[in-house]
């Protein structure tokens, strides 16, 4: 019995030291934007870059990507972009719903449901595609996009393949743990006056 316990102990240590073992949950809440989003453990972070006119603007690029063979997986990028006030203002309802639904048209998929309204002071609008791929692999797509009074936050979760339990706890997870940054401190302030 003993030396089942120090197999089991010595194969969890070397899991570890090679960062097999459980990962860390990783919340992405960057003080230049109003969102905040949690993932099972770190996604891949990429600066990207744009020259304009008068300067250079940059901003991370978050994917997560998790694979569960043979056919299942979850990815999901996400960016958030500062902006004034007045650039934020021209994405009005239309202008967001025709964005996601040219993100779906990218991707070869058909829009199932796309709706707008407001999470506190945050204008939100969102897309929903499920269905089939052309060569048969079952998906569910989810596209995001969060307007507030100084950035943009931009969602894609795209849950493929066939039913498998770690893919689909994730993609439920990280929709589920994304909001605005005030809805938590909300969420705070009313269960510290509960207690």
């Amino acid at each position: 019995m003993n030396k089942i316990r120090f197999a089991a102990l010595s194969l969890s240590l070397i899991c570890s030291s090679f960062g097999i073992a459980n990962a860390e949950p990783y919340v992405y809440a960057p003080d230049n934007c109003e969102m905040r989003i949690a993932f099972p453990e770190q996604p891949t972070i990429e600066k990207k870059c744009q020259a304009n006119k008068e300067k250079v603007d940059c901003h991370e690029v978050l994917t997560y990507k998790k694979i569960a063979p043979p056919d299942a997986s979850v990815t999901v990028r996400v960016t958030c972009v500062e902006y004034n006030k007045e650039d934020l203002e021209t994405y009005t309802p239309p202008v967001v719903e025709q964005t996601l639904n040219q993100l779906l048209k990218d991707q070869g998929l058909e829009p199932f449901d796309i709706q707008s309204g407001e999470v506190g002071d945050m204008r939100r609008s969102t897309s929903l595609s499920i269905g089939t791929s052309d060569d048969g692999i079952a998906y569910m797509y989810s596209g995001q996009i969060w307007i507030g009074k100084t950035s943009l936050f931009t969602l894609e979760a795209n849950m493929k393949g066939p039913e498998e339990k770690s893919i689909e706890a994730d993609f439920v997870s990280i929709l589920r743990e994304t909001y605005p940054k005030n809805a938590e401190k909300e969420k705070n302030k009313k269960k510290n006056q509960s207690e």
